[in-house]
């Protein structure tokens, strides 16, 4: 039993066959001394229940959910995880995910106190039921975004959500370097307007055939000299409409071909 090394710091467990179910997620609760968890989840009642561990939400780090596939799962409530670095979700069923404390109204939380600080890895895969990820509003430093397989995801940032509420002035993706889309035929767009992404390296885009802007204007992009716009179907770049033909001029030399 876990719970007999009292003194634990840290416990790596993400990628091992070990999943953290309700009877472990009661021994790390009692740990005193944890730091550090990296773990998988791909039970829907551990899913459900995390929040109420505050001294294991509160380690976590690492975290990936997948396979949670039961009919009546239809929302994921992240907890706030003020230490979550990377997160994966994959092969999950569920048709929305909200931040934790959105029971009446998930985006009138307050732009100032984020809920996924330290939050900068993000790869969402195989999630056929999800329409929008609006809830990386509150993940302000992300620096990766890869986003794939998922066939009814329509919009990153949804205007509907995002307006409903101060989460409205939120200008997102501040700090990401790197967004990948792959195989998300719904998808329109990213955000409802350009924004200034400051800190993008890069764009990979491959199977997004309804994708027709990037959010780009002709300020968008710090270093442009070195931004590179990946396209898996060359035609696909014919059918971006760009904001205006600055912003076309801009980034024309972003393509490697």
């Amino acid at each position: 039993m876990i719970s007999k090394f009292s003194r634990l710091r840290r416990l790596g467990l993400r990628n091992s066959y070990t999943k953290l179910d309700m009877s472990l997620l009661e021994e790390l609760q009692l740990l005193k001394y944890l730091q550090v968890v990296t773990i998988g989840i791909n039970s829907c009642l551990v899913a459900e229940k995390l929040s109420n561990y505050d001294r294991v939400v509160k380690c976590v780090k690492k975290l990936d959910y997948k396979d949670l596939q039961d009919e009546s799962f239809r929302v994921l409530t992240l907890p706030t995880m003020d230490n979550l670095c990377d997160l994966e979700i994959e092969k999950c069923g569920m048709a929305e995910i909200k931040a934790e404390g959105a029971a009446t109204s998930l985006w009138n939380r307050s732009p100032t106190s984020p809920s996924f600080l330290n939050l900068s890895t993000v790869f969402i895969n195989y999630c056929n039921r999800l329409k929008d990820l609006t809830w990386l509003l509150f993940a302000p430093n992300l620096t990766i975004l890869n986003v794939g397989h998922s066939n009814q995801i329509e919009y990153i940032i949804s205007q509907e959500k995002a307006t409903n509420g101060v989460a409205g002035t939120i200008i997102p993706f501040a700090n990401l370097e790197h967004f990948s889309f792959y195989c998300v035929p719904m998808l329109k767009s990213i955000y409802w307007s350009a924004l200034p992404f400051q800190c993008l390296k890069g764009i990979r885009v491959g199977g997004c055939p309804n994708l027709r802007k990037l959010s780009l204007d002709s300020e968008s992009v710090a270093n442009v000299d070195g931004f590179v716009i990946q396209c898996i179907e060359r035609h696909w770049t014919s059918n971006i409409e760009w904001e205006d033909e600055a912003t076309k001029l801009r980034f024309q030399a972003s393509f490697p071909y």
